[in-house]
């Protein structure tokens, strides 16, 4: 079984075992998505991550919602995303979404996160850096919104609401509060 999201030289060692992505062989480039519940899956082939539209491939769809597409015409670096078309999705279908199974992401910080996967060499050499093995049992994930953080009156805040809300130090919300609660960001554990 190939372990792997974008490789080519696939090895049962690789930590992640899906066969989702996009994968380069030789002149050919797989490109396999899961998704069920869309009636129809389009891979489309950008220039720039914020293009809302570009080459668009009509991919095959098996019988448990797995959707695939072969190409000669796409490679390393190639920009990608999908278009997911169905009326049980809740998705905006002219959106190009980026292919969640993709090693490398190209985005811009706008109102509308836009973003493209873009298929990458896996051989690359990476130098010491090596993947972060957790167990998922041993996670916490915090989320929390700005607004949410500091608009109760009762957390004091002379922003309520806001970043300036967010960061401020004499309130009973905010980064402080999560910090307070043991919240850590950009920590790496092995």
């Amino acid at each position: 079984m190939c372990a792997s999201f974008i490789m080519t030289n696939c090895s049962d060692s690789y930590p992640f075992p899906l066969s989702y992505g996009a994968f380069v062989q030789g002149n050919k480039t797989n490109f396999k998505i899961k998704a069920p519940k869309a009636d129809r899956v389009f891979l489309v082939s950008v220039e720039k991550p914020e293009d809302n539209s570009g080459q668009k491939f009509l991919m095959n769809r098996s019988q448990d919602g797995d959707w695939t597409y072969t190409t000669t015409n796409a490679g390393y670096v190639t920009l990608y995303g999908y278009r997911l078309e169905g009326d049980n999705l809740g998705n905006d279908p002219p959106v190009i979404i980026a292919d969640p199974y993709s090693l490398s992401a190209v985005t811009q910080n706008t109102y509308r996160h836009v973003a493209k996967s873009l298929i990458i060499d896996p051989s690359y050499n990476w130098g010491n850096d090596s993947w972060i093995k957790l167990d998922p049992r041993d996670l916490i994930i915090y989320e929390m919104h700005v607004r949410d953080m500091t608009a109760h009156p009762s957390s004091n805040s002379k922003y309520p609401g806001t970043y300036l809300g967010l960061v401020e130090h004499d309130q009973k919300g905010g980064i402080v509060h999560l910090k307070e609660m043991g919240a850590r960001t950009g920590k790496r554990i092995v």
